[in-house]
Formats: C-alpha cells, sequence, structure tokens
C-alpha cells in the first residue's frame, strides 16, 4: 500500500484545486478543465507565464485545506455569528460569535 502512495504522490494531477485528473506536466490544468464545453472552460484563461511548481501548489492546497477546516468548524458551532461586531477581547471589528462575555473572533477563541 505504501508503494501505491508513493507512485500516487508523483504522478502530476490537475494544478486546478478539487480536480484529481492526471496531466502531463506539474502546474498545467487538464483537459477536461480545459474544455470549453465543462463549468470551468470558459472562465479560465491562458497564460504565457511558468506553470505553479509543486511547492506552490501544495501551499495553496494547504492554505485551502485550513481555509475548508475553518468553515467546518463554523458550521458545526451552534452559537450565533454575526459580522461586524467588536470582539470583546482584542476589540477588532470581525465577525464574532456571541459568548456569554460577548462578540468574540475566532481568532480569540483559539488563543483562549
Amino acid at each position: 500500500m505504501t508503494a501505491q502512495l508513493d507512485l500516487l504522490s508523483v504522478i502530476p494531477r490537475c494544478v486546478l484545486p478539487g480536480c484529481s485528473n492526471q496531466v502531463d506536466v506539474v502546474g498545467m490544468p487538464c483537459a477536461e478543465c480545459l474544455d470549453l464545453t465543462t463549468a470551468l472552460g470558459p472562465l479560465l484563461r491562458r497564460v504565457d507565464g511558468p506553470a505553479m511548481t509543486e511547492e506552490a501548489i501544495a501551499e495553496r492546497d494547504a492554505e485551502v485545506a485550513e481555509a475548508y477546516r475553518q468553515q467546518q468548524l463554523v458550521v458545526a458551532d451552534d452559537r450565533e455569528w454575526k459580522a461586524n461586531q467588536r470582539c470583546w477581547l482584542c476589540e477588532e471589528r470581525r465577525r464574532c460569535a456571541r459568548t456569554p462575555q460577548g462578540w468574540e473572533c475566532s481568532t480569540c477563541q483559539e488563543i483562549r
């Protein structure tokens, strides 16, 4: 099983998030994503610049995965959240959750 996982990690995949189709060159979109009949095709723009590197793709995907994780935490949290509230701890205006102490942003909640 480990050999299979190692092989999968060296096969280049489509650069577009959420697509796992194989490609010939790292950092390039697959033919299916480029197809003008798909949902993304008309929205993509070809450029002459260099393709994304494996490191850049990994960094981007890690940020997206963290954003998804944060969204899941908010969805799982049944407290009332409201935008543009002043956090009772940092006093910044952010999207905050109502707590017994007052409105509290997610940044301050992670600190505690």
